[in-house]
């Protein structure tokens, strides 16, 4: 739309805009100009079309040549026209600002940037670098080492699930349900195996960081250097965290959920949220409490969220309290009374690892975990509720690791607190302004990053003395050199005779931990529903005379003893100093008859049955 004024000698300043005002039809004859009556023609015409409402006033200087308006003021300015009502507003972030009328105010652009909820670029990098970087961690090691204990015992719980077996009822199990039936489903789709829960552990490991990024992640635009840097740091620190020790343990599914369920809690979604943590408890009870409190620290309405934990727990632990409910609460709550005989004292042998720096790392980690807890305790009750719900969250998590690490101070009660606090220093870092503040969570986050990375690296560049094991099982896991060449020579010597295997500590009236690995490598089952050997359980007089009970039922014909080192060396707590039970000792000793002896394992057989038929 062109407009032309008719005179040809510039009036004084601001009469056009006034007789336009009183008589729009003399100057603006068009019809699409009929709601140019209104005192804002000026904010109409330039809002609407793009033209700039100081063209309408007379400027000194000579007029400036006639140029076309584009295409799109045409048609806007046409629109308005057609429009009358329409015509006196400017469309939101695409007129230019009035300039025509004194203190007009600019038509204010709408953020265009990409929320937070809907990953951007730098956002899709992120999270495939801190992936890429999880998949590298932990799986360089996937197919080095195996725990004869710890995995064996969850493996062993899986092979009974896939078998028809149930927890609590048919074999002990001190956890909640959640890692013997997923694991126990994984077995019946794959077949025993070391391989298929490592690779699942790897997808579980990659889920976690991203969750851990994502729960960092402030509620700003994703071009904003913290929303990229802080998440960055916590993931690779959460990576780090997850790459040592990897076991097969319930720990890191639940802590998996309990993330999971603080993220759905910040997006305001507390039902979600709370069947999340409820989910977590089946897999570790005092992590989907902590997940529960998580969620109302942080905010979301604990009327909607506990229920829906709760009714998720219920239901995943009524079945088993149906049916067979004083052995669910004997070997869950009960458990929680011998616990103390395995408590270790806390490690400060710090003057040892010099001058070696891996070492010195290794030997401080768990008390600098425990320092940086103690700080985050301190910035809490200093912040209060200036802290943030975010962080408020992440407490209960952290405060769960922290007792968790106190129970038993070994590699293998790091992962709570470490992850936690990981978690925690990208939250606090990435909505704190006090330099000292982030500079502390920026430690956190390199000194578990750093662990994680140490350990993996010193495997990787020392194994040791590793052998593949035996078996079809083992997927081409290799191992202590002793452990598995021991277990092939079991696996030799069983084979003259089928039938179930025993697999004992050195003796079972004092006892450190058990081998039941040794039971999935073989393809034979246990004879009793104990394949957890730990002070308190197998020490008890009536579970070994219930185990000699099930020898002699089922006439086992193979007894192996665990003779390694690892097994008879005596721990400094209530466990290396208990003097328990020699009833299943002495049923052995008259029963079976050595015919094997191997640096690692010693081999019994049932007297009246021939090795050599």
């Amino acid at each position: 739309m062109a407009l032309r004024l008719r005179a040809r000698r510039r009036p004084p300043r601001g009469w056009g805009l006034q007789r336009a005002a009183r008589a729009p039809g003399e100057r603006l004859g068009g019809p699409q100009h009929a709601a140019a009556r209104r005192p804002r023609v000026a904010v109409a015409v330039g809002g609407t079309g793009r033209l700039p409402a100081a063209r309408l006033d007379a400027a000194r200087g000579p007029r400036a040549p006639f140029a076309r308006p584009p295409r799109r003021a045409r048609l806007g300015a046409a629109a308005a026209g057609g429009d009358a009502p329409r015509a006196g507003r400017a469309a939101p972030g695409r007129g230019a600002p009035d300039r025509g009328r004194r203190g007009a105010r600019p038509v204010a652009r709408p953020d265009r940037r990409r929320p937070s909820g809907q990953p951007g670029v730098t956002a899709v990098r992120r999270n495939l670098l801190l992936a890429g970087a999880a998949l590298l961690l932990s799986g360089c090691t996937l197919l080095l080492e195996a725990g004869p204990h710890d995995e064996g015992l969850v493996l062993a719980a899986a092979d009974r699930v896939a078998d028809g077996q149930l927890p609590y009822r048919d074999f002990w199990w001190n956890y909640g349900p959640g890692q013997a039936l997923a694991l126990g489903a994984l077995t019946w789709v794959t077949g025993p195996s070391l391989l298929a829960w490592r690779i699942a552990r790897l997808v579980l490991d990659v889920a976690v960081v991203l969750l851990v990024a994502r729960l960092v992640e402030p509620e700003q635009g994703q071009d904003h250097p913290r929303v990229l840097g802080w998440p960055l740091a916590a993931g690779l620190a959460a990576a780090g965290a997850l790459a040592w020790p990897a076991n097969a343990g319930p720990g890191p599914p639940a802590l998996a959920l309990a993330l999971g369920a603080l993220l759905a809690a910040r997006r305001q979604r507390p039902g979600l949220a709370g069947a999340l943590a409820g989910l977590a408890g089946l897999w570790r009870p005092e992590i989907g409490l902590a997940a529960a409190a998580g969620i109302v620290l942080g905010g979301a309405p604990a009327r909607r969220a506990l229920p829906a934990a709760g009714a998720v727990a219920a239901m995943g632990v009524l079945p088993f309290a149906l049916l067979a409910p004083a052995e669910l609460v004997d070997q869950t709550a009960g458990f929680l009374g011998i616990q103390d005989l395995q408590r270790l004292p806390f490690p400060f042998a710090v003057a040892d690892a010099f001058p070696d720096p891996n070492k010195l790392l290794e030997a401080a980690y768990p008390a600098l975990l425990v320092a940086a807890t103690a700080g985050a305790g301190a910035w809490f009750a200093v912040r209060r509720g200036g802290a943030g719900r975010e962080a408020w969250a992440l407490a209960p998590l952290v405060a769960g690791g922290l007792a968790y690490l106190l129970a038993r101070t070994d590699e293998f009660h790091l992962l709570g607190l470490a992850l936690a606090l990981a978690a925690l220093a990208g939250v606090v870092g990435a909505r704190s302004d006090r330099r000292g503040v982030r500079a502390a969570c920026l430690a956190v986050c390199a000194l578990v990053a750093l662990h994680g990375a140490e350990r993996q690296a010193g495997r990787l560049l020392h194994p040791g003395d590793l052998v593949a094991l035996p078996g079809p099982a083992a997927d081409g896991v290799r191992a202590d050199a002793a452990f598995a060449r021991g277990a092939a020579f079991v696996a030799r010597t069983v084979r003259a005779v089928p039938g179930p295997v025993l697999v004992a500590p050195p003796r079972y009236a004092r006892v450190r931990f058990g081998a039941p690995l040794l039971n999935v490598l073989l393809g034979r089952p246990n004879p009793s529903r104990y394949d957890v050997v730990q002070p308190g359980v197998v020490t008890d007089r009536d579970v070994q005379e219930e185990i000699a009970r099930d020898l002699a039922r089922t006439r086992t014909p193979w007894v192996v003893r665990w003779i390694a080192p690892a097994a008879r060396r005596d721990e400094p707590n209530g466990g290396g100093r208990l003097d328990g039970a020699d009833v299943l000792d002495r049923v052995i000793a008259r029963d079976y008859r050595e015919v094997a002896r191997d640096p690692s394992f010693v081999v019994l057989l049932r007297r009246g049955y021939d090795p050599d038929p």
